[in-house]
């Protein structure tokens, strides 16, 4: 089982994939939040299942092996969580709160050096 495993430059495609679907779509609307980032990892995702050698029951095998990695899975959900608690702080009024305490009981000598921490 120990086969050796040559490097190859096209694996690394579907990463040129992502790059270019979120950094494209970045500067076409000229925001980068308006095209989400799990859509252009499902299509990078998919590219890669399509242009993968061997059967497509061998692709989501390898697919999930991959993906059951506990660093990666612990690294999808910080991502997932940062962006829950973001939503839900949104959603709730707390960074408008946050800044408004902000500005009432901070001096102004403090505010101007927050801007850059």
């Amino acid at each position: 089982m120990n086969e050796m495993i040559t490097p190859n430059k096209w694996a690394l495609l579907p990463l040129v994939v992502f790059l270019v679907l979120f950094i494209g779509a970045g500067i076409f609307y000229d925001d980068f939040y308006k095209f989400p980032i799990l859509i252009a990892a499902l299509i990078a995702l998919i590219f890669a299942a399509i242009t993968t050698k061997g059967s497509i029951n061998q692709t989501v095998e390898r697919i999930a092996t991959g993906a059951g990695n506990p660093d990666i899975m612990i690294m999808v959900f910080i991502f997932l969580l940062a962006g829950t608690f973001s939503g839900t702080a949104e959603a709730i009024g707390a960074i408008d709160a946050t800044v408004n305490a902000a500005l009432t009981f901070l001096p102004p000598s403090l505010l101007m050096s927050g801007l850059f921490v």
